[in-house]
């Protein structure tokens, strides 16, 4: 009997020892992530997309050895927890696809897309839309002032202040038309060499029809106005497309932007 006493002793000791040389250090999943990656971000960087009813998740580095991946999920009503124990070198991949996604989301800042804001009071914004965060848009608003002249409003507009946003798209179809016209013209060798003169290889390969064909394509593929209904927080996510991603803080946004009243 003290045998097995003294093996159980020895066992619990030995199992305590082992907990107590688990070291669990909370982490950043990515740089400006912080240390909790709630829905928002999970959906813009499209992780754990097969976990139904997803809160949030918490990070930990264990022994320097394992990442430990706490997710926290609704499921019938209920708030449960589950976790995933990975080597580190999984926290490497998945700090190499965010990245990736941040790279194309930091490309966005060149992108000079034309934007109507509709208040829910009524206001209209009309600017270029820059950035968008969980809680603001940023844009830029051309506005004459009291001499004559122009002046540039660098807006931080709160989505709980927004109705719907209108992406306006330039028409394409002059910029097609000059594309035709110039593969018309590249061709133009090719119908001599070819066809010489006969009626279908002119018809074809010259400048006027191609530069007709380019203008009737342009012209269908224009976008001119796309209409998003800003509701709820996860809705400003449908402009991902056309606008960078602000998750990082950076100073200098929060010095040159001025929230709207």
């Amino acid at each position: 009997m003290k045998k097995i006493i003294y093996a159980l002793l020895t066992f619990i000791l030995f199992s305590s020892f082992a907990y107590a040389q688990e070291r669990d250090s909370l982490i950043q999943l990515y740089p400006g992530l912080r240390d909790t990656l709630d829905l928002f971000d999970r959906d813009y960087f499209e992780l754990f997309q097969n976990i139904d009813g997803y809160e949030y998740a918490v990070f930990y580095i264990r022994n320097d050895e394992d990442l430990i991946s706490k997710v926290t999920y609704y499921d019938d009503g209920l708030l449960r927890d589950t976790v995933f124990v990975q080597r580190v070198s999984a926290l490497l991949g998945a700090r190499s696809r965010i990245q990736e996604i941040e790279k194309e989301n930091q490309s966005k800042l060149e992108m000079e897309t034309e934007a109507i804001v509709i208040l829910k009071d009524e206001r209209i914004i009309k600017g270029r839309l820059r950035m968008f965060s969980k809680k603001y848009i940023y844009i830029i608003s051309e506005n004459e002032n009291e001499t004559g002249g122009h002046a540039l409003d660098y807006l931080e507009v709160p989505l709980v202040k927004i109705d719907q946003i209108k992406i306006l798209g330039s028409s394409k179809t002059w910029s097609y038309m000059a594309y035709g016209v110039a593969i018309g013209l590249l061709l133009f060798p090719i119908n001599y060499l070819v066809g010489g003169w006969a009626y279908i290889t002119a018809w074809i390969l010259n400048p006027i029809t191609d530069g007709i064909i380019g203008l009737i394509v342009g012209a269908s593929s224009s976008r001119y106005e796309d209409v998003y209904i800003i509701e709820t927080q996860p809705d400003i996510l449908k402009i991902k497309d056309y606008a960078k991603y602000y998750f990082q803080y950076d100073e200098s946004v929060e010095k040159n932007y001025v929230e709207l009243e």
